[in-house]
């Protein structure tokens, strides 16, 4: 049965999206571009043309589409995609133009687009987007079963990390509230958290790291560790759990979320 108003057409979506810290390129199952990360340095009213190279790892012609999106951090420090009256005052997708901003490519051939970004004024501090290289094709019947396959088609997107840091945006600032002990009669383990807060211009990358010092012999135990990152505004509740036997007699608990640039402890002494 073709797809009619009653049965609309079906999509399957496939997104891949590079790490912050994620270098050179990435491949998706027909599609290969690099880098997967632009990097600008604009003062206001600037203007500057990044390159981007598509190339169509299939065994048939697809058109590419390149489009503009933006991203956030939730909560838990994951990376997600938000609505454009969502994305709050650090975007950068409208100041993005793509040259050409569709492809048409046959199998293994490979295009450039040029990316260029456009700084008004009034705009300083660092912002964020991701560019979406999306292959669209329509896919073909399996197993000759035609009826199966018609009225779908599949879509493959790879996701291009944009950040627009200006030379005066080299302000990294953290701030952290005190640790605080949440464990109840109930837990089996103690549970701590404490809330950080990017207070600075820039992104921070780094990473959270757990001390515990007993304070009867200095005995120092080095607990965890966990990457981190906060954008300008942002704020990140951490938790983490200690066994209830890991020491013996007072401690000190120390938190430390340290980057390159910024660094923010600490403390808090806790009878074990």
């Amino acid at each position: 049965m073709l797809p009619s108003e009653k049965e609309p057409m079906r999509y399957w979506h496939i997104f891949l999206l590079a790490g912050l810290m994620l270098p050179g390129l990435l491949r998706g199952q027909g599609l290969e571009v690099n880098p997967v990360r632009l990097s600008y340095t604009l003062a206001e009213g600037g203007a500057q043309i990044e390159t981007l190279t598509v190339r169509n790892k299939s065994s048939r012609s697809n058109i590419f589409v390149i489009s503009a999106e933006d991203w956030t951090l939730n909560e838990a420090g994951k990376m997600i995609r938000v609505a454009p009256e969502a994305a709050g005052p650090y975007s950068c997708r409208s100041w993005l133009s793509f040259v050409p901003s569709m492809l048409e490519l046959k199998p293994g051939e490979a295009q450039e687009v040029r990316v260029r970004m456009d700084v008004p004024e009034g705009y300083p501090g660092t912002h964020w987007c991701v560019i979406d290289v999306t292959l669209k094709r329509e896919k073909e019947a399996q197993n000759g079963n035609q009826q199966l396959a018609m009225g779908i088609e599949v879509r493959q997107a790879i996701g291009v990390l944009v950040t627009q840091r200006p030379p005066q945006a080299t302000d990294l600032r953290l701030e952290a509230d005190p640790i605080v002990e949440t464990t109840t009669e109930a837990d089996t383990v103690r549970q701590f958290q404490m809330e950080v807060r990017n207070t600075g211009m820039d992104i921070f990358e780094g990473e959270a790291k757990y001390v515990l010092s007993s304070l009867m012999d200095a005995r120092e135990i080095p607990l965890f560790s966990q990457e981190m990152k906060l954008l300008p505004g942002g704020r990140r509740l951490l938790t983490w759990t200690i066994a209830k036997d890991a020491a013996s007699g007072p401690c000190l608990l120390a938190a430390i979320v340290k980057g390159e640039g910024a660094q923010a402890v600490q403390q808090l002494i806790a009878e074990w």
